[in-house]
């Protein structure tokens, strides 16, 4: 299992909302955080530039408010999600899940160890180690699209990892399988 990445960058974004959420492996939920901030500062700049919509001044006011609710959200968001992984007491209910879904997976209790797996990513949604596992799970339990969409999570976070070459073999076992399907 691989340690919760550090990386103190992600914290430097806050004040562009939903980029760190992206940064630490959230990219769905920073999306989104990003696309309200940006709608919301759109919608208040039309209504200065647009005179029809001169006409109802709650829309600026509404969308200001909206813009400033996104950035408040996502700063909060991401400075949890950044002291989330560096606290102690994560870290060792990340190796207890690590541990366990291992002694599940050797005893062959395949559906507990994806159980115990799947919180891995609680913590660290791009964990390369995590993702691999569920992906190996995925495949032999017959479910390439979504091993296939682990491995391809795990390697899009992070290209450096020592991992790397155990994803894209997987990656292909899961493809050629979702083929033969």
């Amino acid at each position: 299992m691989t340690t919760p990445r550090r990386n103190p960058f992600c914290l430097a974004l806050i004040p562009i909302p939903g980029l760190p959420q992206w940064c630490l492996g959230r990219a769905r939920s920073g999306l989104a955080i990003f696309a309200v901030f940006c709608l919301a500062l759109n919608l208040a700049l039309l209504t200065e530039l647009v005179p029809a919509l001169a006409a109802f001044p709650g829309v600026r006011t509404g969308a200001l408010v909206l813009a400033f609710g996104a950035l408040v959200f996502g700063a909060s968001d991401a400075w949890r999600l950044a002291m989330q992984r560096r606290s102690p007491r994560a870290l060792v209910a990340r190796m207890e899940w690590f541990r366990q879904g291992r002694q599940r997976y050797l005893a062959g209790d395949f559906a507990a160890a994806r159980e115990r797996f799947r919180h891995l990513l609680d913590g660290d949604a791009a964990d390369p180690t995590g993702r691999l596992l569920l992906a190996c799970l995925e495949r032999r339990a017959g479910r390439p699209s979504e091993a296939i969409l682990h491995a391809r999570a795990a390697l899009a976070a992070d290209l450096a990892n020592p991992l790397h070459g155990e994803l894209e073999r997987e990656l292909a076992l899961a493809t050629e399988d979702a083929r033969g399907a």
